[in-house]
């Protein structure tokens, strides 16, 4: 049976939050978030009757919490961080290393060793710019459904083994599970219209520039700007984190709908494989930066760590480590990305001229 859609949405969002609750009662890494999506997941694997083709959760409150957590992750810019500004320079310049680096190793992988097509492989093999890879693959007619599912495995894998990976590094769980979470606080009214604003005019900024991921990365800009000037305190309720987090988690877990169990397990199998090899390349870069400017090892390695930017600056956020600096760096390896994938394939229409 397939429910209303918008039946479906509120019951799926409450077996979303059920399964985040247990997973924060367990104590696992990230739980709002990846209590959420697997939830989210096995309803879509058992009851994928119920439905509807092409459905997506809530699209319009995702980009509402998006552009909230923007605001909490640009608040971070404190007027010490843009102090420290130069200190970053080396590992954004070692980003424009990483990408290329990264990219041609997945594509040896995926083009040699899992025989993709030569345009399935350089499309699937991206390092970040999920939508701008896909755009390009449907252009350039490589198997838009196969870049996508890789693409999409890529940022879940991301952001399993990551929280997890770190948990076993510190000693400690990470995320939202420490600390009283859950506890409601106290936020003035005209520190919430404050927020509203901020996170409104940022979404409108990015929309109309088109930049990536508009809808968190123009209120996280604007906030920055003003946290970073010293200005008003943005700081967002950690409950108000938490939901964000199911309602991300959720929308992610639903894409796994019409997949059949060989596309997941053959998709699965190479994009673990190519995970593993750039998180290993991140752990390189992160410890040789860790050495030479001092910062911090866990830090860099969120920030080279290719999941969804979104989704690492969630991770930062709850490894209280610098968001707006994680992101930051995000950005620019989707930006590097889609730029190096763009004038390699003018090069080589240019070549074939």
């Amino acid at each position: 049976m397939i429910f209303p859609r918008f039946v479906l949405t509120g019951l799926l969002f409450l077996v979303a939050l059920s399964g985040a609750l247990v997973a924060f009662r367990l104590g696992m890494p990230m739980p709002f978030m990846m209590g959420s999506l697997l939830t989210t997941a096995l309803a879509i694997a058992l009851f994928p009757q119920g439905f509807p083709e092409r459905y997506v959760f809530a699209p319009r409150l995702r980009t509402v919490m998006l552009a909230v957590i923007g605001v909490a992750i640009g608040a971070q810019m404190t007027p010490e961080i843009v102090a420290r500004a130069p200190e970053m320079a080396l590992s954004l310049l070692g980003v424009l290393l990483f990408v290329p680096i990264a990219h041609g190793m997945n594509y040896v992988i995926l083009r040699r060793f899992a025989q993709y097509p030569p345009n399935d492989a350089l499309f699937s093999a991206s390092p970040g710019g999920f939508v701008e890879s896909i755009t390009l693959a449907e252009e350039y007619g490589a198997d838009v459904k196969r870049v996508t599912i890789q693409h999409f495995l890529r940022v879940i894998l991301v952001i399993l083994i990551v929280p997890l990976a770190l948990s076993i590094y510190l000693g400690h769980p990470i995320g939202v599970a420490r600390g009283n979470v859950l506890a409601l606080q106290f936020v003035p009214p005209v520190q919430i219209a404050l927020i509203a604003n901020v996170a409104l005019a940022g979404f409108l900024l990015a929309r109309f520039l088109r930049i990536p991921a508009g809808m968190l990365t123009g209120p996280l800009f604007i906030a920055a700007l003003i946290a970073g000037f010293g200005g008003p305190d943005l700081s967002v309720p950690t409950w108000f984190v938490a939901l964000a987090q199911v309602v991300v988690g959720t929308a992610l877990g639903v894409r796994f709908q019409g997949l059949t169990r060989k596309q997941l397990v053959q998709s699965t199998w190479w994009c673990l494989i190519t995970v593993i090899a750039m998180l290993a390349l991140a752990a390189v870069f992160a410890n040789a930066l860790h050495r030479i400017s001092g910062l911090s090892f866990e830090s860099v390695f969120i920030s080279y760590a290719p999941g969804g930017l979104t989704e690492m600056g969630l991770i930062a956020l709850s490894l209280s480590a610098n968001s707006a600096v994680v992101v930051f760096h995000h950005l620019l390896r989707i930006i590097a990305t889609v730029l190096q994938m763009t004038l390699y394939l003018r090069y080589r229409r240019n070549r074939r001229v």
